[in-house]
């Protein structure tokens, strides 16, 4: 080794070198030796480093060929939307390896499937809703004729209508535990939940339909509609059928009918979905099916469309569940939380009254501006409709900027004034 000036270090100084750099205490005569052998020790170590590079590179090339030729084949399988595990991707790379020379210990491992998911970005996903089964050309049907009838209707006078199951007893499966434990039964008890929305985000009702006429829980002066403002029906199965779908038309087209107003209402054609004997059948534009009521023109939306063209699945129920779920699990928390000798998993069931209550409490937490732009989202709105919601959009940010604001500045006056001790300013909300 030589210094910056050019000379050659002493072994004190080489010994000191390797000390402070590397960590390491050697011997002078441990330097002598090497430096009698040099020319051996870097033939040595020349050679020993070109044959391991070469080893390396055989065996990264093979393993990369092999993930290669395998994110290929996950490619076209994606195409295909065939859906791909991890047992399976393992198995088609042991086919795919058949015909490369890998390396002796190469034992498709779950290490090496690890890395090649990182390296490929690919990841586990759930494959939610039925996107994947829309028909195309009803979609395009519906973004076709569907804002030719809402031409020069309010966003205020169009509704949208669907149903969905709450599962209001359901726990979670997986928990976190320091040893495993047995799980229990699944609770499967259900109410179905039915929305119908305006396009302004302005006015949302709910029903429910479960499977008792009248729960024990909601005790002798408890009534669902006067105390919630959720109508409850019930029938044997707790689904939607025919005859309270026809209840809930009537009630809504009374509704309708009492604030003087006409009003479009956009809901799919599920068997349940029969036209009222009250109704009369129509036929839109001579292309989209549906009956009218007093006050209520009602369109079915294309068969295998809902996925994408109707509002409330466009995030609208979503939102609500989310909020639903929070409450459930606060009250999950505070029920953990009592000191109770007896308690278990059965202390956590709640009863259809509590979801009725988190329910209600719940669609009052939906945004506006989440239903408008639901309705934007599935496409069937007509243009002068998507620049409204857009300008609503607007005027409740800049709303909520002011109101910010001027929150700020009162408390900077009243922090002002309470140094001077003159006092908080009273003001009202």
């Amino acid at each position: 080794m030589d210094s910056q000036q050019g000379t050659e270090l002493t072994r004190e100084q080489l010994v000191q070198h390797v000390k402070g750099k590397f960590g390491l205490d050697i011997s002078k005569s441990y330097l002598t030796n090497l430096r009698k052998r040099k020319a051996e020790v870097r033939c040595r170590y020349k050679n020993a480093n070109v044959h391991e590079k070469r080893k390396k590179s055989s065996h990264r090339s093979n393993v990369e060929e092999l993930n290669e030729a395998l994110a290929g084949w996950l490619t076209k399988m994606e195409e295909k939307k065939v859906p791909i595990t991890d047992a399976v991707l393992k198995e088609k790379a042991r086919q795919l390896g058949q015909g490369l020379t890998l390396p002796p210990n190469f034992a498709y491992s779950n290490t090496w499937l690890l890395n090649f998911k990182r390296s490929f970005g690919v990841s586990s996903q759930t494959m939610h809703g039925e996107a994947d089964a829309a028909d195309q050309a009803g979609i395009d049907r519906a973004r076709e004729y569907i804002p030719r009838l809402l031409a020069g209707v309010e966003l205020k006078d169009i509704y949208n209508l669907d149903e969905t199951a709450l599962l209001f007893r359901k726990l979670p499966t997986r928990s976190l535990m320091l040893s495993k434990r047995a799980g229990g039964k699944r609770a499967k008890d259900r109410i179905t939940l039915n929305f119908i929305v305006s396009a302004d985000g302005n006015d949302v009702s709910v029903q429910a339909i479960g499977t008792s006429r009248r729960p024990r829980c909601f005790g002798r002066g408890f009534e669902a509609k006067r105390c919630l403002n959720i109508c409850y029906f019930a029938n044997a199965k707790g689904w939607m059928n025919s005859e309270i779908f026809e209840q809930i038309m009537r009630s809504f087209n009374m509704r309708m009918l009492n604030e003087n107003r006409k009003v479009w209402l956009l809901l799919d054609n599920c068997s349940a979905h029969r036209i009222p004997r009250f109704a009369k059948p129509a036929r839109w534009l001579n292309v989209l099916d549906g009956f009218s009521m007093t006050a209520v023109n009602v369109v079915f939306l294309p068969p295998n469309t809902t996925s994408i063209v109707q509002p409330l699945d466009q995030g609208i129920i979503r939102a609500f569940k989310a909020h639903w779920r929070r409450y459930h699990v606060q009250w999950i928390v505070e029920k953990m939380e009592q000191e109770r000798s007896e308690q278990s998993a059965d202390m956590l069931k709640t009863n259809v009254r509590q979801a009725l209550v988190w329910t209600r409490d719940a669609c009052r937490e939906i945004h506006g501006s989440t239903i408008r732009n639901c309705f934007r989202k599935s496409g069937i709105l007509t243009a002068i409709h998507d620049a409204e919601i857009k300008q609503l959009d607007d005027n409740g940010r800049k709303s909520a900027i002011s109101d910010a604001s001027l929150r700020d500045a009162l408390e900077d006056i009243t922090k002002s004034l309470s140094k001077l001790e003159i006092g908080h300013i009273a003001v009202e909300e």
